[in-house]
C-alpha cells in the first residue's frame, strides 16, 4: 500500500451491521448482519447478562454496544445487507446497510401462520467514504 491507498473490506454474518474508517491506514470496513438473524440492542458486552432489562432501558441500549473508536455511528441491529455504490468522478463510495426481509412461520392449532417483515431495502444506515 502507498500513503494514498484506500482499502475497502466487506464482511458479513457478524449478526450486527457496522461501518468503520481508520484514518491512519486508509482502511474502510463494512460489516453486515446475516440475512436471517441479528443480535438485538443490549446483547453485546458490556451489558450481555450483566444488567437487567430495566437497567438497559434506564441507561440507554446503545451504551450496551461494543465500544470502537473507528466505528462510524451505532450498530445496525436489524437483519440487513450492504450495498456499495462507486462514483469514480467524485472518488467516493456511497455505502448503505439496508433492511432484509424476514419471514417467520409458526403453527397455531392446525393452521400455519406466516409473518413477513416488510420494507426490504429500506436504508438503515448510510455513509459516504472518499478515496
Amino acid at each position: 500500500l502507498t500513503a494514498t491507498s484506500r482499502v475497502l473490506i466487506l464482511s458479513g454474518d457478524r449478526l450486527v451491521g457496522g461501518m468503520y474508517e481508520h484514518d491512519e491506514t486508509g482502511l474502510f470496513e463494512i460489516t453486515s448482519s446475516s440475512l436471517t438473524h441479528a443480535i438485538p440492542y443490549g446483547a453485546l458486552p458490556p451489558c450481555g447478562n450483566i444488567y437487567t432489562h430495566a437497567d438497559k432501558i434506564e441507561h440507554g441500549w446503545k451504551d450496551c454496544d461494543e465500544d470502537d473508536a473507528i466505528r462510524k455511528g451505532d450498530f445496525v441491529h436489524q437483519n440487513n445487507f450492504g450495498l456499495v455504490e462507486v462514483d469514480w468522478e467524485q472518488r467516493s463510495l456511497q455505502v448503505t446497510l439496508r433492511r432484509a426481509n424476514v419471514y417467520s412461520a409458526h403453527t397455531h392449532g392446525n393452521q400455519m401462520r406466516v409473518r413477513e417483515e416488510l420494507n426490504s431495502g429500506e436504508v438503515l444506515r448510510e455513509e459516504t467514504f472518499f478515496f
